[in-house]
């Protein structure tokens, strides 16, 4: 991965300007996963450039009858609905996925947890209205998240749930995970510059557009989506940004997140948005939810173990103040070339 943070807006409401990027040869898209994937490529052979970007929009369409806990007889819907009677063997990419879920759960102290299923149900978001629970409802939901109660055995590739009513969402990995598996079919294709987004939650950078040496990302204001806050030069990596203003619920005058925090039971505060940049689709799609939930000082102490990952996190501000932008682990001057 090449990054380099070309401008960032350090006094409030100070948008940033993005460098156009040239117009595509081939834009091909597909709704899956509740939002818009599309895929847009560079190259002259355009019949074949599109015949690959639809391959890989298939493969997204196939990873959502896979990775759906809403439809039935997808491997998620099944795992819910058995891990806590038996071992349930899995099919080995998703395992393989389900680990790597398990691993950042770990890094972020349990800031990501695909187990959160039980919390999200109790907020109301899985019916997009949003309540509160009661003390009791939110304890005895508590009691079947985490990804601790998850028995992997990797040698049989099976998992086991130790509660019951434990479920599992990879609403917070999954669409990343579908934008890496479209990246593999385009790189086989012998793609050598496209840009692969899942709506506005994750995208890869493949190569760069020709006579150019990077993409040009921005990094949305979440007050104004037409503007940006940040502006990335990218190549051969991933942004996630996780935080929206819309999905939220109101009572008594407080305005509660969508994201939870699945240590505390409760929606995350103290961000409006967290954007990850790393190698991995996957992994920033993650990352940008867990950052989202431990904020600035946890964000920092994070990059402290793992610096090839890169954040920029608008923290939450007082009512009526415009809130600043914080960029962690870049050098304003150079760019950071790591391994994919």
């Amino acid at each position: 991965m090449e990054i380099k943070l070309l401008s960032i807006s350090e006094k409030p409401g100070q948008v940033t300007e993005i460098p156009a990027n040239p117009a595509p040869d081939v834009v091909e898209s597909a709704s899956t996963m509740g939002t818009v994937f599309e895929i847009l490529i560079y190259g002259s052979d355009r019949r074949n450039l599109s015949a690959a970007a639809r391959q890989a929009l298939r493969e997204i369409v196939n990873l959502d009858d896979q990775l759906s806990r809403w439809k039935s007889g997808t491997d998620i819907a099944y795992i819910n609905a058995h891990a806590a009677k038996e071992r349930v063997r899995v099919e080995p990419e998703l395992f393989d996925l389900l680990l790597r879920s398990r691993r950042i759960w770990s890094e972020t102290n349990g800031a990501f947890d695909i187990t959160v299923a039980p919390l999200v149900k109790a907020w109301g978001f899985y019916e997009k209205k949003g309540r509160l629970p009661g003390s009791e409802e939110t304890k005895s939901a508590l009691e079947i998240v985490g990804m601790e109660h998850v028995v992997f055995d990797e040698e049989e590739r099976t998992i086991f749930f130790e509660r019951s009513g434990m479920e599992i969402d990879l609403g917070g990995i999954g669409k990343g995970y579908a934008v890496d598996r479209a990246v593999e079919i385009l790189e086989a294709c012998e793609v050598k510059a496209a840009l692969v987004n899942s709506g506005t939650s994750s995208m890869y950078a493949i190569g760069s557009p020709p006579g150019q040496e990077w993409w040009h990302i921005g990094i949305r204001n979440p007050k104004d989506e037409e503007k940006s806050v940040a502006t990335l030069a990218l190549k051969d990596g991933s942004v996630s940004t996780s935080g929206a203003p819309e999905k939220v619920f109101e009572v008594a005058g407080k305005k509660y997140s969508h994201i939870i925090d699945p240590r505390s039971g409760r929606p995350a505060e103290g961000s409006v948005s967290a954007t990850a940049i790393v190698g991995s689709a996957a992994e920033s799609d993650a990352l940008a939810t867990a950052f989202y939930v431990l904020r600035v000082a946890g964000t920092r102490a994070y990059w402290e173990k793992h610096a090839d990952v890169k954040a920029i996190l608008i923290p939450a501000t007082d009512e009526g103040k415009k809130p600043a932008v914080v960029a962690i682990g870049f050098d304003r001057n150079e760019s950071t070339k790591r391994d994919k």
